[in-house]
């Protein structure tokens, strides 16, 4: 967990200072001719794809650092990985149909990673931290 967080602190400091250098370059360069006008713009429009190629090394990181997944043949045919749903909207476990909270023994899931979700939340499966230990009571 703390190991997949360093090459994003890294990244994000990086973003940062090269930001920190486009802010500081526009607002010094002389715009009185065409070709400085037309560097500033390109500066400026360098910022939104910086954030973007952060966002997607943040979910290329989450991916490959998510741990080993558990099968469990009798609730789910995918592999499960165990994600924090703390803060990501509304989440309802797959099998007892909980909100999951404090009622379903806290935010941690399993969740599929094949099965997703709709751009309203509905659809994927999760299955909440009760679940998941009632499953595994039974099974030994």
């Amino acid at each position: 967990e703390y190991w997949s967080k360093v090459p994003l602190v890294v990244l994000y400091v990086f973003i940062a200072a090269c930001s920190l250098r486009v802010a500081i370059k526009v607002v010094s360069l002389d715009t009185a001719d065409f070709r400085s006008t037309f560097w500033v713009i390109i500066e400026i429009l360098g910022l939104p794809i910086m954030q973007l190629e952060y966002v997607l090394v943040q979910s290329l990181v989450y991916d490959k650092s998510s741990g080993e997944g558990i099968l469990l043949p009798g609730i789910h045919e995918h592999m499960l990985y165990w994600q924090d749903a703390e803060n990501k909207g509304f989440v309802k476990c797959s099998r007892c149909n909980e909100k999951v909270g404090e009622l379903a023994g806290g935010f941690l899931i399993l969740g599929c990673k094949q099965c997703t979700p709709n751009r309203w939340g509905y659809g994927g499966f999760s299955l909440c931290t009760n679940c998941y230990r009632k499953n595994a009571l039974k099974t030994g």
